[in-house]
This record gives C-alpha cells, structure tokens and sequence, in this order.
C-alpha cells in the first residue's frame, strides 16, 4: 500500500471468513479500522479480523506497507464447507476446453470428476448462497 492512500470503508460480505495480515514492512502512521476499534500494526503480530465487519485502512506514513494477506474459513462455523453451486460445472467445462487444447489428458479429467465426486460425498456441496 503506498503512502498517502486510504482503502475505503468496505466489508467482504460473509462472515464465513476470518482475514488474517502479518505485517510484512510496515512503517508509522497505519490506521487499521476494524467496527469500532482503530490499531495500527505491531511488528511479528498478526492481525485476524471477522471482515463482515466493517473495516478501512489508512496510510499516512512515507513509505510502502507490505502485508501478508490471507482469508480462512471460520473456525466457529463448524465443518460444513460450501461453495457456489456452479463451481463444479464451471471446472468441469475448464477442465473440458483443457482436454481439446491437449494441456489435460482424459485420465487428469476422469480425476478431476472423481475428486469432485469425494469432496460431495464427505457433504462438501456447492450452494447457490453463502
């Protein structure tokens, strides 16, 4: 993130998710928003917030700050993990154009259908809404 530059108030739309931020280089005048408790970023900690909240970040400081950014499903969510209910279809059709292309061979695609197949038996099922 450059100096000078404010990320907007926004949120990531599920609470799903938990964001986790290891400060990477992160020099003074960072202000992290999380709902209604402003930090700036202590160096060897991170940060793991609930993103459905809303958040923000400010960079008032004069030189770059590089974080180490990830999402992770949220543990008190249980075990029943969803994704969108065209995501099978839409990897299989990928999967399919990668066939005629010949950059995946009819066992990589026989695989794919089978792994799909594993993740929906052990309840992994896509939905239409998180």
């Amino acid at each position: 993130m450059a100096p000078n530059t404010h990320l907007r108030v926004h949120t990531g739309g599920t609470n799903r998710r938990l964001t986790v931020q290891l400060p990477l280089i992160v020099p003074d005048g960072i202000k992290f928003r999380v709902a209604n408790e402003t930090r700036g970023y202590q160096p060897n900690t991170a940060l793991v917030f609930d993103d459905c909240y809303e958040h923000e970040v400010q960079h008032l400081g004069s030189t770059d700050r590089y974080v180490l950014y990830m999402t992770s499903r949220h543990p008190d969510l249980g075990l029943d993990l969803h994704r969108p209910a065209a995501y099978d279809q839409a990897l299989l059709e990928i999967a399919a154009e990668a066939l005629e292309q010949g950059s995946l061979s009819e066992e990589g695609l026989e695989e794919m259908k089978l792994n799909l197949a594993k993740l929906s038996r052990h309840g992994v099922q896509g939905h239409d809404e998180l």
